[in-house]
């Protein structure tokens, strides 16, 4: 059940950014593909790094949540 709702997330994350890439492309000119996969990657880069930093706590803390 957490795979489902890490894939929520996930695809919220992603919708957030498809609006606000799309907002940017519109009023400054830009071009969307570029920007969204741009924002995306930082995103999902972040996300990775957090995931690992979390993992790491729990094997050497002990920590269970």
């Amino acid at each position: 059940m957490e795979r489902v709702w890490l894939a929520f997330t996930l695809a919220g994350g992603a919708a957030v950014i498809v609006v606000s890439s799309f907002f940017m492309a519109v009023v400054k000119e830009i071009p969307f593909r570029r920007n969204f996969i741009e924002m995306l990657s930082i995103s999902l880069g972040v996300t990775a790094v957090s995931f690992v930093i979390g993992l790491v706590a729990r094997r050497f803390l002990g920590a269970d949540i």
